[in-house]
């Protein structure tokens, strides 16, 4: 167990930063490049571009455009019904875009942050990697629990994802909750 300087919490013995205030314990085995915001939001749309290529036919699957139509022609000649109609359908698919995103995303960044040397398509484009304290790739229980406390960064408003403009470590809510930190990596 190592106790930190500054605030005295005591943390485990290979802990790179204190859990609680997040001073360096020790001066970690890898050099460790915080990832920048908009590094991290560059991988971040990548990863959502190709989820939304999935999405999409996904959507049009469960809600097919010829269903517009049809409801079109059951409303009959009340032209604003049909098209508040529509707009109310249009506003329910694009719900149903972004629920099927962040639901793969979910699966998706959960599964391939957790293995050595991969992550995210984003990620791996954009050279990150997801550690935990010691600067270690993070394992399957603590990747599902990053996006989990993702959800709250969410329903927050999206603001635990500025947190990285306004902290020395780049963290964002969720990675400051489960105790992850986002890299750029450096291959040797």
């Amino acid at each position: 167990m190592v106790s930190c300087p500054i605030c005295r919490t005591t943390t485990g013995r290979g802990a790179v930063y204190c859990i609680q205030c997040g001073a360096t314990l020790r001066t970690p085995e890898v050099s460790l490049s915080y990832a920048r915001f908009l590094t991290r939001a560059k991988a971040l749309l990548i990863d959502y571009g190709m989820l939304t290529c999935i999405s999409f036919p996904l959507a049009l699957v469960l809600l097919p455009p010829n269903l517009f139509e049809r409801i079109a022609l059951e409303l009959g000649p009340d032209a604003v019904a049909r098209d508040e109609r529509i707009r109310t359908l249009l506003f329910v698919r694009a719900c149903l875009i972004l629920t099927i995103n962040h639901v793969l995303y979910f699966f998706y960044s959960a599964y391939a942050d957790s293995f050595p040397r991969t992550g995210t398509l984003g990620k791996r484009r954009m050279r990150l990697t997801v550690v935990d304290q010691e600067g270690k790739q993070v394992n399957l229980t603590r990747s599902v629990l990053r996006q989990v406390a993702r959800a709250v960064s969410i329903m927050v408003g999206h603001l635990g994802f500025l947190a990285p403009l306004v902290n020395r470590r780049k963290r964002t809510f969720h990675d400051a909750l489960v105790r992850t930190y986002v890299v750029a990596r450096i291959d040797r």
